[in-house]
């Protein structure tokens, strides 16, 4: 009997330490609970609320971003169209002006409305002349006195 006895010592000493470490194992619990605060549903809502509006405001900024790029595009569509007219335009004008930069026809319409001719050569002058540039150096100029060639120069320079 007394080993029963000893044996139900044994094990209510052992049921004693087990309930010991589970007391202790609540209360390491319980202060672990306390010190961790729950987040209250103010803060979650608060915090929900941020999200839409940083949400809302980030679409409005992308929305006038993305419309201000597709305006940007439209532009540059309508100056490309009009660079192309433009350059038709000039092509045109430059097709229009050729004949009449065509040295031949000045030199017909010289000689033909104006009257002038090719002069002789004892009607042509040499004249040298000294000539100042901005550096001041003397530079002798000969140059042919043609009434008709200074007459083209003056034609085609303006």
């Amino acid at each position: 009997m007394e080993a029963y006895r000893d044996n139900a010592l044994g094990l209510f000493e052992q049921t004693n330490e087990l309930q010991i470490e589970n007391q202790i194992e609540q209360k390491t619990v319980a202060k672990t609970k306390s010190k961790v605060k729950p987040i209250s549903m103010f803060w979650i809502n608060t915090l929900i609320s941020l999200s839409v509006v940083m949400i809302i405001f980030l679409s409005i900024f992308y929305f006038l971003g993305y419309t201000t790029m597709v305006r940007i595009k439209s532009d540059i569509k309508v100056m490309d169209g009009q660079n192309k007219e433009l350059d038709l335009a000039i092509n045109d004008l430059q097709i229009q002006l050729k004949p009449y930069t065509d040295k031949a026809r000045v030199e017909t319409i010289a000689t033909k409305r104006l009257g002038m001719i090719y002069p002789s050569t004892n009607e042509i002058v040499k004249i040298k002349s000294s000539v100042s540039t901005a550096n001041h150096v003397d530079v002798n100029v000969e140059e042919d006195s043609n009434f008709l060639f200074s007459l083209l120069n003056k034609i085609f320079n303006n």
